[in-house]
């Protein structure tokens, strides 16, 4: 079984997200803040991280950023679930470490497809 760790601030995206990929029948880990991603990172690495950007405290950038300067997660498959998925925002997006980048509000059909592709 894969393990997903949802780095989500708002209850109901996070609900959201939540029920899209109980379809995928992953083992779901979720935290509010980027803090709380590392700790439960280092706890438990896992197979794929979708980060939200805009986080309370220190930013979804901030988090990828502590990722990829760390051997351990330089490697590790971080998606940026975000509002700044314009071409250019989600272009400086891939370019500050993440995977890829999904749009807000999720489409729940393409985000399955999406999120399994990544877990196979």
């Amino acid at each position: 079984m894969k393990d997903v760790l949802v780095v989500e601030d708002n209850p109901l995206v996070r609900e959201i997200i939540l029920s899209c990929l109980s379809q995928l029948r992953a083992r779901v880990r979720t935290t509010t803040t980027a803090e709380e991603a590392i700790v439960a990172i280092r706890a438990s690495k896992p197979d794929l991280v979708l980060c939200d950007v805009l986080l309370p405290g220190r930013s979804g950038v901030d988090l990828i950023g502590h990722l990829r300067a760390h051997a351990m997660t330089r490697e590790l498959p971080v998606i940026a679930v975000t509002t700044l998925s314009g071409a250019d925002s989600a272009n400086k997006l891939r370019a500050a470490g993440f995977t890829d980048v999904i749009g807000k509000p999720v489409d729940p059909v393409t985000f399955v497809a999406q999120i399994g592709k990544r877990l196979k």
